[in-house]
C-alpha cells in the first residue's frame, strides 16, 4: 500500500503500530522501553516522535528528584486513598506544582498531583536513640511487593 497523503487515518492506525513495532526489538536489545509519544502531521509531511527509557536508571533519577521536591517517597510507592489505591510512577521537574506522575490501579488512569498528595500516606515514625531526626516508611514498594 502505497501512502501519497497523511491523514489521521494513516498515521494512527497503520505508521505509528508499524514503527513501533519495529522499534522495540532495537530497544529491547539495549534494555530499553520505547512508547510512541504522538507527533505531528500535514498532508504530505510527518514527524512521529517515539520516547526511549531505561527503566531501571529512570526510577532511580525519579526518586532522587522527588526527594529534591520533599517527597518522603520513592517511585513505586502504593497507597491507597477512599478505596482506590495508587502507584507513584515518576516525578516531572517541569512542573512544579502537579510533579509526581501516579496511576488508579483500578483502571490504570494517568494522573498527575501534587507530592504533597502521597506525602499524606507516608508512614513517619521516630528513630531509636536519636532525636530530631525522623525516618519515613514508603509503603509497599514495587520491588519490595515482587519479592
Amino acid at each position: 500500500m502505497k501512502i501519497e497523503k497523511f491523514d489521521r487515518n494513516n498515521v494512527n492506525k497503520i505508521l505509528n503500530p508499524e514503527f513501533l513495532e519495529a522499534l522495540i526489538p532495537v530497544a529491547e536489545k539495549y534494555g530499553l522501553e520505547v512508547r510512541n509519544q504522538g507527533g505531528r502531521f500535514t498532508p504530505y509531511k510527518w514527524s512521529a516522535k517515539f520516547e526511549f527509557v531505561a527503566p531501571e536508571g529512570a526510577a532511580v533519577n525519579d526518586s532522587e528528584m522527588g526527594k529534591l521536591f520533599g517527597a518522603k517517597f520513592d517511585v513505586g510507592f502504593e497507597f491507597t486513598d477512599r478505596g482506590r489505591t495508587y502507584r507513584v510512577t515518576g516525578f516531572n521537574t517541569k512542573r512544579p506544582k502537579n510533579d509526581t506522575e501516579i496511576v488508579r490501579l483500578s483502571d490504570g488512569a494517568l494522573l498527575k498531583c501534587n507530592h504533597s498528595y502521597p506525602n499524606r500516606f507516608v508512614v513517619e515514625y521516630s528513630t531509636a536513640g536519636s532525636k530530631n531526626k525522623k525516618e519515613y516508611s514508603s509503603g509497599r514498594n514495587i520491588s519490595e511487593s515482587t519479592n
